[in-house]
């Protein structure tokens, strides 16, 4: 079973997903110091809002541009 974690794209004012950018590569301990997981949620599944600093540190890692004026983004994992 392998872990799948992407960035969920919605408008702003829907909550139609616009696409996704694949995280999947960014280590995990970068997404944990970063989100801060709850003890209950120690591999983060759950679903984490991703914020102005959030999206500066994920930045470097992804091509596209993580526009916050536009979109709403959201850390999301899946189990493939």
């Amino acid at each position: 079973m392998q872990v799948q974690r992407i960035l969920g794209k919605y408008f702003r004012d829907s909550d139609d997903p616009q696409g996704e950018v694949d995280v999947t590569h960014i280590p995990f301990e970068v997404l944990r110091d970063l989100f801060l997981p709850p003890a209950d949620d120690p591999l983060m599944y759950n679903v984490y809002d991703v914020q102005q600093a959030h999206a500066l540190a994920l930045q470097p890692y992804v091509s596209e541009q993580i526009d916050l004026d536009r979109y709403e983004y959201k850390l999301e994992t899946y189990q493939a």
